[in-house]
């Protein structure tokens, strides 16, 4: 079942995979950001070269600070463009994961009993909340919880409770 475009539930005998999707943004800004931050600290080393710099601290810093903008921002590209949280609920464990397609992060595992809820902070009436409210799917143990990083509307994740619910038998 496909709810919009940022959330995908996918049933199966193990239980309930949600898929939460990044809204896409513009990623001009960013490309850009990411292509300094390795150009800089390129053109420093090739000038060191050519115009023969001692290395000191401040070479190695730029070439350290360049390259971790760098990675900085190509994981804010691959976010932005492809990444999306995972939820993996079934009767014993519920599992979480940040995916940006070449690595993950943010793994963390919950095992029963938990409860799956959602968290809002807009206090408006009960006919406007559900169309114009957004919400974070939580799920919460006796020490621990998941709390996705996605605003989702309410409308959808009360989709998702009712087939989480109707699955497991939390």
């Amino acid at each position: 079942m496909k709810l919009k475009n940022h959330i995908e539930i996918i049933e199966s005998e193990n239980g309930i995979e949600c898929l939460i999707k990044n809204k896409r943004t513009s990623t001009v800004v960013v490309i850009f950001l990411g292509i300094i931050g390795f150009i800089i600290p390129l053109a420093v080393f090739v000038s060191s070269f050519i115009y023969n710099f001692n290395i000191g601290f401040g070479f190695i810093f730029t070439i350290l600070f360049g390259f971790g903008t760098s990675y900085y921002f190509t994981r804010l590209i691959l976010w932005n463009t492809v990444g999306l949280e995972k939820f993996l609920i079934s009767n014993k464990t519920a599992e979480y994961y940040c995916d940006f397609k070449i690595f993950k992060r943010n793994e963390k595992t919950i095992k029963s009993p938990f409860t799956v809820e959602y968290r809002t902070d807009n206090k408006q009436p009960e006919n406007d909340y559900k169309e114009n409210n957004y919400g974070r799917l939580l799920i919460i143990s006796l020490d621990d919880k998941i709390e996705s990083q996605f605003d989702i509307p309410v409308k959808y994740l009360e989709s998702l409770l009712t087939v989480i619910n109707s699955k497991i038998n939390l």
